[in-house]
């Protein structure tokens, strides 16, 4: 999870430029881990749901599947929940604008 954030952060930080105009990119991305028994269908279905509920919070942001929110940690745009620069919202933890079963966009 941590890992994800960081390379979210150095994503954002970059700029491209493109006909005379710098563009900056952004990703959000939903992470899922493995739990005993789960299927790669579902571990993929879990990080896809994790990766619609950081866009659905704001896009460029990293949310983990099944974690509990953390109130109050979302003006920062970064997230809480024991991750650095971490948020959580719903059902995910989102790590400021994804391990196994990694989906994004």
């Amino acid at each position: 999870m941590e890992r994800v954030e960081e390379i979210r952060v150095w994503v954002a930080a970059g700029r491209v430029p493109a006909g005379g105009h710098t563009l900056s990119v952004s990703f959000s991305a939903g992470v899922a881990a493995v739990s005993g028994g789960m299927e790669a269908g579902e571990l993929l279905h879990a990080a896809d749901e994790a990766l619609y509920a950081a866009k659905r919070a704001g896009r460029n942001r990293v949310m983990l599947a099944g974690a509990a929110e953390v109130p109050g940690a979302a003006e920062a745009g970064t997230a809480a929940a024991g991750v650095p620069g971490g948020v959580g919202v719903g059902r995910a933890v989102e790590t400021g604008a994804a391990a196994a079963g990694t989906a994004a966009a």
